[in-house]
């Protein structure tokens, strides 16, 4: 949390799942960092990525990230919903011809 606030972003929350991967829940943003034993360069290379979202809403895949590869996936908020809408649809098909 330290190394968020010395970036001044600010985190509505911080989340550990099961595997003890960390995400972050900004405003309009959602960040996946993974796991890992430090974060410090995917924190340091977040801030530049916020700004260059603003007014944008989704999520920011870092969790394979590093300065070497700089690895970052954006999905805006409209795809993720358009693919979770298309994931029920196609179910909700495969269910009438079963």
């Amino acid at each position: 949390t330290r190394q968020i606030e010395q970036k001044n972003i600010v985190a509505n929350e911080i989340a550990f799942d099961s595997n003890y991967e960390v995400t972050l829940y900004l405003d309009n943003v959602t960040v996946q960092l993974g796991k890992r034993t430090s974060y410090d360069e995917q924190i340091g290379a977040l801030k530049g990525i916020l700004d260059s979202l603003q007014g944008r809403t989704g999520t920011v895949d870092m969790r394979n990230y590093t300065k070497e590869n700089g690895d970052v996936i954006f999905k805006e908020q409209w795809f993720l919903d358009f693919t979770k809408n298309m994931c029920k649809k196609w179910k909700k098909s495969k269910n009438m011809l079963d």
